[in-house]
């Protein structure tokens, strides 16, 4: 039998500018391999909650979602040290460099700067964080806060509620078998967060300086 249905819902492109921005997201995505180093190397997904932006799927109005992966490293050439130095208006320490817990990062808040990539298929990507201005008030997500770590067993049931694109992505990494976990059968519902089609070049979920006691992690 054919049967024609009005395909997958997918999210506009989030428009250009500075955001407010609350993390509430931090996923590892294990050891994986990437073709531009050449090489297996440690990710993580962080993902934000845009402040006062919402997106329809269907009948819902959902917070707006926002995510950048990066190499797990503070190496001091890293995306991650530079975007998470200019987050929290403060350079790392150098017992900080020895070792910074991401889960630090989870209900802070922060300016987004968010810029189109891609020729023909333009999307979404945060190409900047900056803190937010002194005395500016905690600004509150709505999204749950989520955190996962492929060596933590106690945050393995977080592994269930991902999007099924990211419990795909997972799985894909070397250290991902000694986990014990397994990829749940198909879900015929669309997440908000599955990747557009085939092809598509993006990396978002489609999806003054604090003083040293307003570091926000």
């Amino acid at each position: 039998m054919l049967t024609a249905t009005q395909g997958k819902e997918r999210a506009p492109i989030l428009e250009e500018g500075i955001y407010t921005g609350v993390c509430v997201k931090v996923i590892d995505l294990g050891m994986q391999n990437v073709e531009a180093f050449k090489r297996k190397v440690q990710q993580v997904r962080i993902t934000w909650e845009i402040i006062g932006k919402t997106v329809k799927i269907g009948e819902e109005d959902l917070p707006r979602l926002v995510s950048k992966e990066y190499t797990l490293s503070l190496n001091e050439r890293s995306t991650l040290r530079k975007h998470l130095q200019s987050w929290r208006g403060k350079t790392f320490t150098a017992e900080e460099l020895q070792g910074f817990d991401l889960r630090r990062l989870l209900g802070a808040g922060c300016l987004l700067q968010v810029m189109h990539k891609g020729d023909q298929c333009a999307y979404a990507a945060v190409d900047n964080i900056m803190a937010l201005p002194n005395g500016t008030p905690k600004p509150e997500a709505v999204s749950t806060a989520d955190y996962f770590d492929l060596d933590d067993t106690a945050t393995h049931g977080v592994f269930e509620t991902l999007s099924r694109f990211l419990q795909e992505r997972i799985s894909k990494a070397e250290n991902f078998a000694a986990t014990g976990l397994k990829l749940p059968e198909r879900r015929a519902a669309v997440n908000v967060g599955d990747p557009p089609p085939a092809g598509y070049p993006g990396n978002s979920d489609f999806e003054e300086i604090a003083g040293e006691d307003d570091l926000p992690f």
